[in-house]
């Protein structure tokens, strides 16, 4: 079963860095970035689980575990990777920038803060 969470953790992290590398985040009306701006959170924490089916990130924070809905324009941060891929496994330190709609967080961009240790 853990190899499993692993596995979906680095399927999810290639599918998010896919998605930045091919362009598929498009430019937003100036408008709607504004707003959105204003409605932005950030919360850090462990991750705990990525559901590649129903595209949804569980971070625990303190004593909650939070979810957060992926979308094509999710942004993946990674600081000094040197072109490599990011491991993300359960573990992993995350920084989720998010904004609630209808009491969904929805994250706009997360940024690995510290890789969870090997195995």
């Amino acid at each position: 079963m853990t190899s499993l969470k692993i596995c979906t953790g680095v399927c999810t992290a290639l599918f998010l860095m896919a998605a930045l590398v091919s362009g598929t985040a498009v430019a937003q009306d100036a408008r709607v970035q504004e707003s959105n701006t204003e409605d932005a959170k950030i919360v850090e924490g462990t991750l705990m689980d990525i559901d590649q089916n129903t595209k949804v990130l569980t971070l625990k924070a303190g004593d909650d575990e939070l979810q957060f809905s992926l979308t094509e324009q999710t942004v993946l941060v990674v600081d000094g990777n040197d072109g490599k891929p990011p491991i993300v496994e359960q573990g992993t330190k995350l920084r989720v920038h998010y904004s609630e709609r209808e009491k969904t967080r929805i994250a706009t961009k997360i940024e690995i803060i510290e890789a969870a240790a090997a195995r």
